[in-house]
């Protein structure tokens, strides 16, 4: 079975456009979907973003984190796309799991190509353009206006045939796909980018590691509404400074510098994680007091 993750942490996050996409390009094939949303606890949220679609999907908060939420220890919320990607594996239950951003429409081929990946030993990272004025009616994008700068920086590279090899660092977090094992094997996403981001490459970067081949597919494109990222206040990212460079970049030289996938910033192994939700039980709360690894500063001055 596939598993699909879609991640929000939006009031408005158009989920309704997945639904109808993914009913109507599905066909009868099996998939479970996984809506991970910051807002998941608020009455009515479920039925309020689903717009009465009947597609069902589980609905849950991201797990506990220092950053963001109830739990956080920080004065505000940081974004934390890790936590809620490594949230969604955890709850998982195909053999494939493949990870889509909200605020999107999907192109006319995107579950063909997914399912394509799901029934294979590869990783597939779909492609993106940014678009604004979108008109999406039963999931189908009718009218939009071109954005220039929206669109995937790595267009150029890919082909109208399908699969293109790429590294791990072309891995972007819209949409990509692959074998749940080996996203759990490399120890999932790096929780040490919340609050920074760049924890989509860094994923990519360790599976390359791993040895596992990687290929970006242009036809498994997805839209996003240029406008609606601006409707709420964003969640927080913060590159400090460490010494003459930045924190991305003293990290990102870190992880070239391994021959083997590292994970810095993970409270517990996504594996004990994921075996306490496989079996009904709660996750662990973050651990106390935690300092900000960069500099040392306390979360809750943050």
């Amino acid at each position: 079975m596939l598993t699909i993750a879609y991640l929000t942490s939006r009031l408005n996050p158009r989920l309704q456009w997945a639904l109808d996409g993914l009913k109507n390009q599905s066909q009868g094939r099996e998939f479970e979907l996984i809506v991970v949303d910051y807002h998941a606890e608020k009455e009515g949220r479920k039925e309020s973003i689903s717009h009465g679609r009947d597609l069902a999907f589980l609905h849950v908060t991201p797990k506990p984190s220092a950053l963001q939420g109830k739990h956080k220890q920080t004065s505000k919320d940081y974004f934390a796309a890790a936590n809620a990607r490594n949230t969604a594996a955890c709850y998982a239950k195909g053999s494939h799991i493949c990870y889509l951003d909200d605020l999107t429409a999907l192109g006319p081929e995107w579950f063909d190509n997914v399912w394509h990946c799901a029934q294979s030993q590869y990783i597939m990272c779909g492609s993106y353009k940014k678009v604004k004025d979108m008109v999406v009616e039963n999931g189908v994008l009718l009218e939009h206006t071109e954005f220039p700068q929206g669109v995937d920086s790595r267009w150029s590279m890919g082909s109208d045939n399908g699969l293109v090899h790429c590294s791990g660092g072309q891995l972007f977090g819209c949409s990509f796909c692959l074998p749940l094992n080996w996203y759990l094997s490399v120890g999932g996403q790096d929780e040490i980018y919340d609050g920074l981001g760049a924890e989509d490459y860094s994923l990519g970067l360790n599976l390359e590691k791993a040895g596992y081949p990687i290929y970006y597919n242009r036809n498994t494109l997805t839209y996003e509404s240029e406008e609606a990222h601006y409707e709420d206040e964003a969640m927080i990212r913060l590159d400090k400074r460490m010494g003459n460079t930045y924190s991305s970049n003293v990290l990102l030289e870190q992880l070239q510098a391994s021959h083997t996938p590292r994970i810095h910033g993970n409270d517990y192994p996504i594996e004990e994680l994921r075996a306490l939700c496989q079996a009904g039980k709660p996750f662990p709360l973050p651990v106390k007091n935690k300092k900000d690894w960069r500099d040392g500063q306390p979360y809750k001055e943050m």
